[in-house]
């Protein structure tokens, strides 16, 4: 995180650094501890920037400890991303990115690049992003075991100014992934039919191909000139069988210029993917496909969230910004045969700062 910093002092025309800590925590013996640091500037006509943190996780929660591992597990997962922005001619806008995503059993590589272009006056905004993402899996204590993934993500976006306090967002979203899909820790239990008793663990294992697709609908408006506000939906599918909607609504509130209130409301709905089941009764047969993932079954989530920024006067820099929030999340799962809810608080303090 020091070198993000580092990075954004050393850009000639360096603008604004920041960090953030957050920690969520459930009751389901779920922590991670998530410090953050980012720094921004420019290197000629080029916006940069730069990304890292850190994520501590100690887990030994029920499903966890019924599918995986008997002590649960505690781990270090590192992130970084770079991202660059670059405006060749006014009205057009293009952009690249890098990011890298590291744990114990886990290294992913992520590239994207994207466009955007004014029309109409400047009253629409047309863009087209693709990301690719490489992935390698392996398993703690298993150096024989390992699995690889790709990624494909391709997303299409419509921007259009309604009127000076009104903007319309639409998008639409593909992704392709191919390869290794499941938890290398996790086994299902397979039972004879009408045997209550414990039954034999098997491996899990998922299809080798998955298409999801996304539709996406925004309004965002300023009610008046201290209240900002923003209601989206969004619709999943994906060839997996899994159907999803999300709905949130956000507001912000400037109740005096150095204090700003945000809070936010958010919904979701899904069904469980085709070969979800909640007990498998298939023994001495093995179904070919089979899962103990809950977020793969049938559930619904529910968070609220209030954030509160201040934004003092400060004479060594400028925009210098303190915010201190938490999240509110509950998560009923339908058909999960060990764990039928989690509820979770996500606390978080950033800074920023200016110069």
């Amino acid at each position: 995180m020091l070198g993000i910093l580092l990075f954004a002092w050393s850009a000639q025309a360096a603008e604004n650094a920041s960090a953030t800590v957050s920690v969520y925590a459930d009751d389901n013996e779920v922590t991670v501890v998530s410090p953050t640091a980012r720094g921004s500037g420019a290197l000629g006509p080029v916006e940069l920037d730069a990304t890292a943190g850190v994520d501590v996780v100690s887990a030994a929660s029920v499903d966890i400890v019924s599918a995986a591992s008997p002590r649960g597990f505690r781990e270090t997962r590192f992130h970084a991303a770079v991202d660059a922005r670059w405006a060749p001619v006014a009205g057009t806008g293009l952009t690249a990115g890098y990011a890298l995503s590291h744990e114990p059993d886990f290294l992913t590589n992520g590239f994207s690049v994207g466009a955007t272009r004014d029309v109409f006056d400047r009253l629409v905004t047309l863009g087209l992003a693709y990301a690719f993402g490489w992935s390698r899996i392996g398993r703690v204590g298993d150096p024989i075991f390992e699995a690889f993934r790709q990624t494909h993500q391709l997303e299409a976006s419509w921007s259009h100014v309604l009127s000076p306090t009104v903007v319309l967002d639409l998008a639409y979203g593909l992704t392709l992934v191919g390869g290794y899909q499941a938890n290398p820790y996790r086994f299902v239990r397979l039972y004879f039919p009408g045997e209550a008793l414990q039954g034999t663990g098997i491996a899990e294992r998922t299809p080798d191909f998955r298409a999801r697709q996304s539709g996406t609908v925004r309004v965002r408006a300023r009610l008046t000139p201290a209240l900002f506000s923003a209601a989206e939906y969004t619709f999943y599918a994906d060839s997996w069988g899994m159907l999803a909607h999300t709905a949130s609504a956000r507001a912000s509130f400037s109740f005096t210029p150095a204090w700003t209130l945000v809070g936010e409301a958010r919904g979701h709905t899904q069904t469980g993917v085709s070969f979800y089941r909640k007990r498998y009764e298939t023994l001495p047969e093995a179904p070919s496909l089979r899962t103990a993932e809950k977020e793969f079954g049938p559930m619904w989530t529910a968070l609220g969230s209030l954030h509160l920024d201040w934004t003092p006067e400060v004479t060594w820099g400028e925009n210098f910004r303190v915010g201190l929030g938490a999240d509110f999340l509950h998560m009923r799962y339908l058909e999960h045969p060990l764990l039928t809810n989690r509820n979770a608080v996500i606390g978080m303090l950033d800074a920023s700062w200016e110069y």
